[in-house]
């Protein structure tokens, strides 16, 4: 009976589910391009959308994209390879499709 009291309470503590965490693998592009010329040109794209931060660590360009606190978009640049780690925010596909 304790349980079935306190279960309620449980529950309603539960964080929600974030809508940024891609379920499964990444979505993946493959470019031809240098990291430089990628990250440049989704810097410039995805600017005029929100902020842009970089993060460059072992040999990949992580950008977030969003605020710095909570970024709405993770987009990791090691070429050839392109991945959005998380799911795309609104608007962006084209715009990341277009500059790999």
């Amino acid at each position: 009976m304790r349980l079935i009291m306190i279960l309620p309470l449980l529950l309603a503590g539960c964080a929600p589910t974030s809508s940024v965490v891609r379920e499964g693998e990444p979505f993946t592009f493959q470019t031809s391009k240098s990291s430089a010329q990628v990250e440049k040109c989704l810097t410039d794209g995805l600017s005029k959308l929100d902020d842009i931060t970089a993060v460059a660590s072992e040999g990949v360009t992580t950008l977030m994209f969003g605020g710095r606190t909570k970024p709405r978009m993770l987009i990791d640049i090691a070429p050839p390879r392109v991945a959005v780690t998380t799911n795309f925010a609104y608007g962006t596909r084209e715009i990341i499709a277009a500059c790999v």
